[in-house]
Parts: structure tokens; sequence; C-alpha cells
């Protein structure tokens, strides 16, 4: 019997069952690094070289929320970090590599200064969300302006009760993703909206590919 899995997307339960599946993907790294490199560049982030980080607040927040992927194989990707939004977001790109099929996803993980200027994380985005990221901004009838891309896009801190698997909440919406992991193909399922307002709802057959029989 096939099996058909419905998962919340998350950094590490993507990148887990990435690696689990590696030899299955068909995704070329440019791919990735594209996407990457479109979200960050409609975000207005500003790249940071890592070994220049020198805020001990920022690096002990992103070393203990990062273990969790750094155990199951995520490294730093570039070297680089980035901060948006007026120096109020850091964004730390983590990249899983595979010795056979090379970088097999590219994470970030997202932090923001609280009310009280302390640096508190915000949520992960990883490849699955960066594609569909991309699709929801290649459908907009005009493409918005930076600061509109970066209160749609950015992940701000959410009240833990208020959060629900998939739903990361951004400062003037909510993005929602779901993974339809098949036999041959993995569908996404994203919604994303403005306030209330939906702006963006599409199943549609994401560049990553991986194989379901390993899964429970």
């Amino acid at each position: 019997m096939k099996r058909r899995n419905f998962l919340a997307a998350s950094a590490l339960t993507v990148g887990a069952l990435i690696q689990s599946n590696a030899p299955s993907l068909g995704s070329p790294l440019s791919t990735h690094k594209q996407r990457l490199t479109d979200y960050l560049n409609n975000i207005g982030a500003i790249p940071q070289l890592f070994s220049f980080l020198n805020d001990p607040e920022l690096l002990n927040v992103y070393q203990s929320k990062s273990k969790s992927l750094t155990d199951v194989g995520y490294r730093q990707h570039d070297a680089k970090f980035y901060f948006c939004d007026k120096n109020q977001t850091a964004a730390f790109p983590l990249s899983l590599k595979n010795t056979s099929a090379g970088i097999i996803d590219i994470s970030a993980l997202f932090f923001r200064k609280n009310a009280a200027g302390k640096w508190q994380y915000c949520s992960s985005l990883s490849s699955f969300h960066f594609d569909a990221i991309a699709r929801a901004v290649s459908e907009f009838e005009i493409k918005p302006d930076q600061k509109v891309l970066t209160e749609l896009f950015v992940p701000v801190i959410t009240k833990s009760e208020h959060a629900a698997d998939g739903i990361i909440t951004t400062a003037k919406g909510t993005m929602k993703l779901k993974v339809l992991v098949q036999e041959q193909k993995t569908t996404l399922e994203f919604s994303l909206k403005q306030n209330k307002e939906i702006l963006f709802a599409e199943n549609f057959i994401s560049r990553h590919t991986l194989s379901c029989d390993s899964l429970a």
C-alpha cells in the first residue's frame, strides 16, 4: 500500500526527512541557492560575515535554537547571516548536505528584538517555504515593494499558545504550509494571508522529491 504523509512544515521536520531520503532528490543545487537569494533580495536583507558577529546575546540565542538542526547535519551556509527590517530581524541560513547529492536543503532561522530590546527566536523557514514564497510572489499582478514583502514574508515573534503547526505569523499576515509526501512527488499546500484576506492559496508540486518508503 502506498503511503501518503501530510506534514506541517518545519525546518527540522523537513530537514530530517530530506536527509533520510537524500538519494531520491532531484533538486539542483542552483535552485536551492537561487530561491534563498531571491527571498533575501525581496526582503532587503543585508549580508554580514558570521565571523564578525559581535553581539553575544544574538549569538547565544542562535546557537541554542540551531542545535536541533546542527544535530541532524545542518551547517552555516556561506558563513553569513543577514539583517533586515531596519536591523530588527536577523536571519541565519543553514544548509544540509549529502555526500552524493550535495546541498539538499537550505533553511533559515529568524530572530527579532522583542519589546524589551532582547533578541528572541521567531521561526524557521525551509527550502519548501522558499519554493512556496517564490511561487506566491510570481503570481502577484504587481510585485509589492520591499516594505510590503518584508511585512508579508518575514516571521515575527509569536506567543507559543497562539502558534499552530505549519503557520508562521508575519507583521501583516500569516503563511501556512503543509507538505504532502507521496511516492514520486511532493506537493505543497501553501496559503498567504494579509491580515485576514487571502492573497494566495495553491497546491503545487515542489522541486523536492521525497520517497515515503521509510517514513512512519
